[in-house]
């Protein structure tokens, strides 16, 4: 399900795009009420699910505008996973669209510290041939595709 996060100052909220129009703005009447911040219009901006699943988004003729990765919106601008979207100067949302990235192989990693690594390696016994990554890659496929039941001892 496709969500807009809102990344502003030290706040950081995920809004679900659960309808197929939602506003953006200071009213209240929007879906994603913008409060506190003066530069942005009663109903500012539209977010839009297409047929095809893709997201559009449009600004609503507002004073201090809309921009998709510091691009104006004219018209209906597409959303991609990982765009920022941003109403006026300071309200900045990232778009992130979950079913955009299904079929993208994930990457499993640790960055800097292996602590990660080695509490999985102490929980599930030694990882032999296999990196952190494999492991990870490993138990995602066996909770996503289940085998039988293990008999138990």
């Amino acid at each position: 399900m496709a969500s807009l996060i809102l990344e502003m100052d030290d706040k950081r909220k995920s809004h679900r795009l659960t309808n197929e129009v939602t506003l953006l703005g200071r009213s209240d009447v929007c879906d994603i009420p913008v409060v506190g911040v003066i530069d942005i219009s009663r109903e500012h901006c539209g977010v839009r699910k297409r047929d095809d699943g893709t997201y559009v988004a449009r600004d609503l003729g507002s004073r201090n505008g809309t921009f998709i990765n510091d691009e104006p919106v004219t018209g209906e601008s597409e959303l991609h996973d990982g765009d920022i979207l941003r109403l006026g100067k300071r309200a900045t949302y990232r778009f992130s669209n979950k079913a955009e990235r299904e079929g993208e192989e994930v990457e499993f990693g640790v960055r800097g510290d292996t602590a990660l690594s080695d509490a999985l390696g102490e929980i599930s016994g030694e990882l032999g041939d296999k990196d952190f990554g494999s492991v990870m890659k490993d138990i995602v496929k066996q909770a996503r595709h289940p085998g039988p039941p293990k008999p138990e001892e």
